[in-house]
């Protein structure tokens, strides 16, 4: 082969692999073309999530504000309730509580149980409570509260005996129950009777006050107008007495079942005799003594422990007591053996079970402590309401057990208080 044409060949060969190696070598116009897509992409991916992350972090932020908000007001609130039953003033020991609405009566045994029925259709009984002799404080013993449930209406009045308990219920009935404080509280107790059967021997109003006597034979029930009525612990109808006196303001038995007071409009207190067997069961009920004296209607009476006398508070500002140990069935009078006058209209009047205290109510919520002998004041004025704030008229004021307290309610509360 002619030397000129090999050159040839060999140059066109490395004019070849120059051209190649370069081409191969430098970069595509993809690989040229600049990552903007990838980059932004990226970016705005990265922008997003910040985006949500921080719309969740705020998201989680006002949550967690909410939840502290709804936690501090649940704090107040139980706060401002706590105010309500534990109230700051040393006279104050001790407040049933447990109700859902407000209460509507309450009452004590003579062994110091506690009944209450409210408007939400319950009534309660809690157990006595036992003071240090020592230091008079509160010996709180544990015990389960025996509630009771009224499928239909709620109970306006209560009282309780031993054992039993009636409760007059806003319809006009009556619910008696035997109480069993041996068996668990779901089961303590039981229902007696619900009367009347007869539905016209029903009072024409609302009862205004319920009493069981003593001895567990029968109870009484009045009403605003002038009529008491007698009933047997059975639900029976024994007797109806008719005051006569304008408006009947409360009634009460005496603690050997033998007498009935009534206190009302007019300014004679008069007396009652309920006469039964020997085995204690009624028979008839006659009017046996009266109480002059009073310039006007007479609010409140009350029976001593021994029965000897009574203590009537009239609107007139006077509170008096009588001797009623007489032989008023040959025709002897009663006698005022005290007359205490302050210019105050009384609301409430009653006696301590010792005897050793007479308690009263004026203007509404003042407490006065006085000596029922001789009609010296035991100790200055109380208001109740500097007790129990935003309690301006005491509707009931009960003696606990031991003399040394009393009991009042307001709202779905029941409040011992230290006696002055």
């Amino acid at each position: 082969m002619d030397l000129s044409l090999i050159f040839a060949l060999l140059l066109a060969v490395v004019v070849f692999l120059v051209i190649w190696n370069r081409n191969s070598s430098s970069p595509s116009k993809e690989n040229l073309a600049p990552p903007t897509n990838k980059s932004s992409s990226s970016t705005s991916s990265s922008t997003n999530g910040n985006k949500q992350s921080t719309q969740q972090s705020s998201s989680a932020s006002a949550k967690d504000k909410a939840a502290l908000k709804k936690k501090e007001r649940d704090i107040k609130k139980k706060e401002e309730k706590k105010k309500e039953y534990e109230l700051d003033h040393p006279l104050w020991v001790h407040t049933y509580r447990g109700f859902r609405e407000d209460i509507t009566s309450f009452s004590f045994s003579p062994q110091g149980h506690m009944v209450a029925s409210s408007e939400d259709k319950s009534v309660k009984l809690f157990p006595p409570l036992y003071f240090d002799e020592r230091d008079n404080n509160l010996d709180l013993v544990q015990k389960s509260i025996i509630s009771i449930a009224i499928n239909r209406d709620h109970g306006i009045c209560v009282d309780m005996t031993e054992k039993t308990v009636v409760v007059a219920l806003d319809g006009g009935d009556f619910h008696l129950y035997d109480i069993n404080f041996n068996e668990k509280p779901s089961k303590a107790a039981t229902l007696l009777v619900e009367c009347p059967k007869d539905q016209s021997l029903k009072h024409k109003k609302d009862v205004m006050d319920v009493s069981l006597a003593p001895n567990n034979k029968y109870f009484v029930s009045s009403t605003p107008d002038t009529f008491v009525k007698i009933w047997s612990k059975s639900g029976e109808h024994l007797a109806e007495v008719n005051s006569s006196q304008m408006i009947n303001k409360m009634v009460k038995l005496s603690s050997d079942s033998k007498f009935m007071i009534i206190a009302a409009f007019t300014s004679e207190v008069r007396i009652w005799e309920i006469m039964t067997t020997k085995t204690g069961e009624f028979e008839q009920v006659k009017k046996v003594m009266n109480l002059p004296g009073h310039k006007v209607g007479i609010n409140c009476a009350c029976f001593s422990p021994d029965n000897k006398r009574v203590f009537t508070g009239g609107r007139d500002g006077i509170w008096r007591s009588f001797k009623i140990d007489v032989r008023y069935a040959a025709g002897a009078d009663t006698v005022m053996d005290l007359q205490i006058e302050t210019q105050k209209e009384f609301q409430f009047i009653e006696i301590s079970p010792d005897g050793k205290k007479l308690a009263t109510i004026h203007n509404g919520n003042i407490l006065q402590i006085w000596d029922p002998n001789n009609g010296a004041k035991i100790s200055e004025e109380m208001v109740i309401s500097d007790v129990v704030p935003a309690l301006t008229k005491v509707k009931k004021c009960v003696w606990y057990t031991d003399s040394k307290h009393f009991a009042i309610h307001h709202k779905r509360y029941v409040y011992l208080v230290k006696c002055p």
